[in-house]
């Protein structure tokens, strides 16, 4: 059984996979792994608005929200928060579930939620709850996987409780056979699944990133990067994956067909959340604090947008997520500290107000 962790422990947990060098952002059938059903609150209504739309109504692309107890859901054409969905907290304890990733299904309706002492919490989109938990599938991150894999989890687990491992979720819930990605005890830190769907990417602290076949669940060899890793976003042609990481600080580029790593992209912060625009020509980089754009055809860093005015809060100690729309036009930046999640436009690179969500929003998602 997962032992469930108290907030000040989690959030230790995540500074020591950005800062401490030997430490911690988705047949499969398994006996003995029990899910048990779950029972969640909405405060918004009985059912997610539905993702269809009258002939000439835009249908909304909505960004998911993972805080401390919550999963808030942001509507991005008015940039309102039109529902909360509670996490189950596990019984007895104190309602404090650490989540620390959300990936959305491949069908749009099906959220996944890994967390540090509530186990991996699965929400029917359209009802707008959590519909099943696996108590003892602990996670530090999650993504979205597609064909007959709807997610893949990452944890720490074997024998020695400490190797990292990545674990299928196939389309059914049930959880597969772990997946070994490394040797060190809580070297893990992010996962990412190529838009192809044919690979997913382990990024681990010490710097590696670790490929694996979505298609074969082979593991692959892992490439070497030159320092500790915090974030991982991979090109919408699949070819490229982009490290952000906090030893230099700055990002790395890595051809994922040769294993080359081109050197560092400084941008003089500590960069943690990344995404890639859909056109594939620029980066967004964001500490918690701060986000700063990438040209990628000159890799040069543009000027720093303020998520909030200095001092407007304590020093962020975890980092911050961000996601892009699917249009591009928007990018979508959390604030743990602040509670916060931050529209930004992508021409202008303008920061719009932001956004309260929340305690702690440490992990995003966005489908339409």
């Amino acid at each position: 059984m997962s032992t469930p962790v108290p907030y000040v422990e989690y959030a230790s947990r995540l500074r020591c996979r950005r800062r401490v060098a030997a430490a911690v952002a988705v047949a499969f059938v398994v006996s003995g792994c029990a899910r048990q059903p779950a029972v969640s609150s909405d405060t918004a209504g009985s059912g997610e608005p539905s993702s269809s739309s009258a002939v000439g109504v835009p249908v909304a692309e909505r960004v998911y929200i993972a805080d401390q107890t919550t999963v808030a859901v942001l509507d991005t054409r008015d940039q309102r928060l039109v529902r909360s969905i509670a996490l189950r907290s596990p019984t007895g304890q104190l309602p404090i579930l650490a989540p620390t990733g959300i990936a959305i299904d491949s069908t749009g309706t099906r959220a996944f939620v890994s967390t540090l002492g509530a186990g991996l919490q699965e929400i029917d989109l359209a009802a707008g709850k959590v519909i099943e938990v696996d108590p003892e599938s602990d996670g530090y991150a999650i993504a979205a996987g597609s064909r007959a894999v709807a997610a893949f989890l990452l944890q720490v687990g074997g024998a020695d409780g400490g190797t990292p491992e990545v674990v299928p979720v196939d389309a059914s819930d049930h959880l597969g056979t772990p997946l070994t990605v490394g040797t060190e005890t809580d070297n893990v830190q992010a996962i990412a699944v190529a838009p192809d769907g044919n690979d997913a990417y382990v990024l681990l602290f010490q710097g590696g990133l670790v490929p694996i076949d979505t298609r074969t669940l082979l593991v692959g060899q892992p490439i070497d990067l030159p320092g500790d890793a915090n974030g991982v976003a991979i090109s919408p042609d699949s070819q490229t994956a982009y490290v952000t990481e906090g030893s230099t600080p700055g990002v790395v580029t890595v051809d994922l067909a040769t294993g080359v790593v081109s050197a560092p992209i400084q941008i003089g912060t500590d960069p943690y959340g990344i995404a890639i625009t859909p056109n594939g020509k620029e980066l967004y980089v964001s500490d918690g604090e701060s986000v700063i754009p990438i040209d990628l055809a000159t890799a040069v860093a543009g000027a720093s947008i303020n998520l909030r005015p200095a001092a407007a809060a304590e020093p962020d100690a975890i980092g911050g997520p961000i996601v892009i729309t699917g249009d591009g036009s928007t990018a979508y930046a959390a604030d743990p500290a602040a509670g916060t999640v931050t529209p930004i436009q992508i021409a202008t690179k303008h920061p719009g107000r932001p956004i309260k969500v929340g305690v702690r929003p440490v992990a995003l998602a966005i489908t339409s």
